[in-house]
């Protein structure tokens, strides 16, 4: 079948490709990747999950022009108090790229996060469908052919949200250390068990964060051996393992071509220090020259990421046209849903 006429991609045309930034742990530089891919994307749209901490109106390209800007707990509150899922124009914003912020971090915005249970929303007040909306009204609304959702840290019910249900794809931020190791391992599990659950791959693209290099500008050995061992174990049901089954896993600097990726594949990328000699050596304001003269250090870093979240994209929609079509309802046994 042409993939141009696929049922089901035509169905996930209606909503914009939704890609979660997740990390474990907070200081790896989610939020900050998140918004770097997004302007690398351009036509993406921005959701800051990370109730508890947000950041993204931080940056300055991101600030809301009104401080008191409502934004996702408000969205969500007003749905609750009405019944009815608002229109998305009260609660986004528009700089460079159309956001929805976490809230107004205001008293309300406190009550709410001791209020909030995520699992009657979803069981009692249809909370799929009114994520399910959202997206769709950011599609419609904003022509967003992206979603870039930057979640909430550790093993938690809007981690659970986020990855569980909203992301096409994950971006999975870390450093390799044990303290981020058991965390990785157990939400990769989850993601593992959506896919065969939805039966369709989850694309998934491991970051390794804050990569320490060696004087001679190459990347320290010792930590590549690590990085590799956490994502394998991630891969292998959490077994304890030096190499990948078979080859599942693929990326920097393991490819002839970096930017040629099957994203159904789980992947690795590397981002290094921005700088070689340790910081606390210098002055913030000569950090910040340094970043300001040396544009082009992260760019492909970047880069690569919003490459990755398209190529995630095309990557599914072409194995789902690969797939033998659903037999038609009236060869399928209403009992058992089997073939007769």
């Amino acid at each position: 079948m042409d993939i141009e006429e696929h049922p089901a991609i035509l169905d996930m045309r209606r909503r914009p490709w939704t890609v979660a930034f997740y990390s474990f742990r907070g200081g790896v530089g989610r939020t900050t990747l998140a918004v770097s891919t997004a302007l690398n994307l351009r036509n993406a749209f921005l959701l800051d999950f990370d109730l508890e901490a947000p950041g993204i109106d931080e940056f300055e390209d991101f600030k809301p022009v009104v401080p008191a800007q409502k934004g996702l707990i408000e969205y969500v509150s007003d749905y609750l108090d009405t019944g009815i899922a608002p229109r998305l124009g009260d609660y986004v914003y528009r700089n460079d790229l159309p956001t929805m912020r976490a809230g107004r971090r205001d008293e309300k915005h406190r009550l709410f996060l001791t209020q909030i249970d995520w699992n009657r929303f979803y069981s009692k007040e249809d909370g799929y469908l009114f994520f399910e909306n959202l997206k769709v009204g950011v599609r419609k609304e904003y022509g967003s052919e992206f979603m870039l959702v930057d979640s909430r840290t550790g093993l938690t019910d809007i981690g659970s949200i986020c990855t569980g249900h909203l992301a096409d794809a994950v971006v999975l931020v870390f450093q390799p250390t044990t303290a981020h190791e058991q965390g990785l391992v157990d939400m990769v599990s989850a993601i593992r068990a959506r896919e065969k659950r939805e039966e369709r791959p989850i694309p998934r693209l491991y970051v390794a964060s804050k990569v320490r290099r060696t004087f001679e500008n190459k990347d320290d050995p010792e930590v590549v051996k690590l990085v590799k061992a956490l994502v394998y174990r991630c891969e292998d049901n959490g077994e304890v393992c030096d190499e990948p089954a078979g080859s599942r896993i693929e990326g920097r600097p393991d490819y002839e071509d970096p930017w040629d990726v099957d994203a159904t594949v789980p992947s690795l990328h590397y981002i290094r220090n921005r700088d070689r000699v340790e910081r606390n050596y210098l002055p913030d304001a000569f950090v910040t020259r340094y970043d300001e003269y040396n544009p082009t250090l992260l760019s492909e870093e970047y880069g690569f990421v919003a490459h990755w979240a398209g190529k995630s994209r095309e990557s599914v929609e072409a194995w789902i046209s690969s797939q033998p079509p659903p037999l038609p309802p009236h060869l399928l046994s209403p009992e058992s849903g089997q073939d007769k």
